[in-house]
């Protein structure tokens, strides 16, 4: 809470007023579409120098207990070289979202009842179906495609950049009840469908989840050796682990298959299928338009 509201004097918002129902996204201006301003070099450099530090300042925040702003954070970080006044306007949106919410956070607890909860409550098991307790849950995401998914106008002719086509891949780890690990990231290469771009989640979730188990092994708690569960909201994504993919997908195949070896070969992960509604790695994979939705 102190560091958020550091972050908040910083962007020199302490006066400004913020509505509780706030998120860190702009209603209708996604930061993918926010124009790129012609500028000598001299007077861009202030605006780099200044949403560098601001950027810095919000991943530090993000990576330790806010991970609410990490998507915001991952696209403000990608206009860092190049900014312009619309993504230092952007970036102080997300301070005055901080004031807003200065006082959440993340809750860890040593109860029996590992259960997702919160302000919402997520529907997943708290035991596996032997009967041992399950510590550590997965979820993976992608939104494909721009973020902008609105029908385009008859006069239209905005043009869209190769970048702005990408999906955006994000995934988390729940341990004792609260998140341990998120990311959220722009995939390097677009995807041909959207679930071609779930599978590139779960791939990179599943890194996420053997590289944590390595940590929980090494410190003796990892309680049992039954395989994570691994949720996805991608019914194609969910069959496709599971080896009933189509010969189409034959060139993610080879390239993911890290996910079935860690199915079917090391009995790490255990994917199954979540509705996308209760998913709450789909904060990590787009600007929420709804402040009731986020």
């Amino acid at each position: 809470e102190a560091y958020s509201q550091l972050i908040v004097d910083a962007m020199g918002l302490s006066d400004c007023s913020v509505s509780p129902k706030m998120t860190p996204f702009r209603s209708g201006y996604p930061i993918d579409m926010i124009p790129c301003k012609e500028m000598s070099i001299e007077t861009r450099a202030p605006l780099i120098t200044r949403l560098r530090c601001w950027c810095g300042m919000l991943n530090w925040l993000s990576l330790g207990t806010r991970p609410d702003i990490t998507t915001v954070c991952s696209l403000l970080a990608s206009c860092q070289c190049c900014p312009s006044p619309g993504h230092l306007e952007a970036a102080k949106y997300v301070g005055r979202y901080l004031k807003a919410t200065a006082g959440l956070g993340l809750l860890y607890t040593s109860r029996s009842n590992t259960q997702l909860e919160g302000f919402v409550y997520f529907p997943t098991p708290n035991r596996h179906p032997s009967g041992s307790e399950l510590s550590l849950l997965a979820f993976a995401d992608a939104n494909w495609g721009p973020q902008d998914a609105s029908k385009p106008s008859l006069t239209e002719t905005r043009e869209i950049s190769l970048d702005e086509t990408k999906s955006i891949t994000g995934h988390i780890l729940f341990y004792g009840g609260s998140p341990v690990f998120w990311s959220s990231q722009k995939e390097n290469r677009t995807s041909g469908s959207s679930c071609e771009a779930e599978i590139k989640a779960t791939n990179g979730c599943t890194k996420s989840i053997l590289w944590f188990r390595h940590i929980l092994s090494d410190l003796n708690l990892l309680q049992s050796s039954s395989p994570t569960p691994l949720y996805n909201d991608n019914q194609g994504a969910v069959n496709w682990s599971k080896t009933t993919s189509t010969k189409g997908m034959r060139h993610v195949n080879i390239q993911e298959n890290i996910v079935r070896e860690s199915i079917h070969v090391f009995k790490d992960i255990a994917v199954s299928h979540i509705p996308g509604p209760c998913n709450p790695s789909d904060i990590f994979t787009k600007e929420f338009k709804s402040d009731e939705t986020f």
